[in-house]
């Protein structure tokens, strides 16, 4: 007779700890709109720092999607340097912005499904896999394109301010969703084998965060009113760094609301007062390396001092959401 083996799964129980931080974010994005603004009263002119805001927001919004669902997802600029490219030849074949836009996001996320699909049937690390995705995405545009222009031109003040309300829309519905703890155990659950939810998880997680990704690679395109074949790893850096700082956990389920909304102005806001104030490229790695730092140490502390559901499952039946009890 099998004899029961019991597993311990450790997922959130109450937002509290997230919520704070987003009010400690909240915080620190007022201090740096102001500290920008009294160093470079330009900052806030026009519609740049809310275009910029969308752009990362939305990438940030992407990995951490893949986080929540402990599938994380090293290939998202690569996705969003994909769906510029493909975005702008659509763009110059005939269709419209509207269907260019919804084609690429649904070329994104079939990808995304196919990477998923792989990921969830073998188990092998998503972060593994995506790196994988990313070397053959980033390859299939250098062989094949060069710089692209738009035809279009760029964006208006009322593109960028729909931008915004989509980014935030995306972002904080998706946290929503995610944050309710049946939800998050019925899709990613660490430890569990394929077929009781990894592979549920798996596509969910790469899936959405490439369709997410490719959202965003339309939007940098629009901004620059071209797309280039370069999927930049200081891109993948700092939507690293937002998930991260926004309280998303590294290890995946733990995740707040507002916090990719507020983390990403944080880095959108100093961004753009680097850039008017001609700072060197390297700053960019080194807001990128301290995001990703501050990022850990605040979920390392929401873990350690947040309140905890315990899950337990007996390998010898199937997986289902088991007993909780408080810890």
């Amino acid at each position: 007779m099998a004899v029961p083996v019991r597993r311990r799964i450790v997922v959130p129980r109450l937002l509290y700890p997230n919520l704070a931080w987003e009010a400690v974010l909240l915080l620190v994005l007022i201090v740096v709109a102001l500290a920008a603004r009294a160093a470079q009263p330009r900052v806030f002119d026009g519609s740049v720092v809310w275009a910029q805001w969308a752009s990362v927001g939305l990438l940030g919004t992407a990995v951490a999607l893949s986080l929540r669902m402990a599938t994380p997802n090293l290939a998202v600029s690569a996705f969003a340097a994909a769906g510029a490219t493909w975005f702008v030849e659509r763009v110059d074949d005939g269709s419209s912005v509207a269907v260019a836009g919804i084609v690429t996001v649904l070329l994104c996320l079939l990808l995304g499904l196919v990477l998923g699909a792989f990921v969830g049937l073998t188990g092998v690390p998503a972060w593994a896999a995506s790196l994988g995705g990313y070397a053959l995405l980033q390859a299939l545009l250098l062989a094949q394109h060069g710089t692209i222009a738009l035809p279009t031109g760029g964006l208006t003040s009322g593109d960028v301010t729909a931008w915004f309300l989509l980014f935030v829309l995306v972002s904080v519905i998706g946290a929503v969703a995610l944050a309710v703890p049946t939800v998050g155990q019925r899709f990613a659950l660490p430890g569990a084998p394929p077929a009781s939810g990894g592979l549920t998880g798996a596509l969910v997680g790469l899936g959405g965060s490439s369709a997410v990704a490719g959202l965003a690679g339309v939007l940098i395109a629009r901004r620059a009113a071209s797309a280039q074949p370069v999927a930049a790893v200081d891109l993948l850096l700092i939507a690293l760094g937002v998930a991260l700082l926004g309280g998303v956990s590294a290890y995946g389920l733990r995740g707040g609301v507002f916090g990719v909304v507020l983390a990403s102005g944080i880095v959108a806001v100093i961004m753009v007062w680097n850039t008017l104030a001609a700072r060197p490229a390297w700053t960019l790695y080194v807001l990128a390396g301290v995001t990703i730092l501050v990022g850990l140490l605040a979920g390392w502390a929401m873990t350690r001092f947040g309140r905890r559901w315990v899950v337990v499952t007996k390998a010898s039946e199937p997986w289902r959401p088991g007993r909780r009890t408080s810890v």
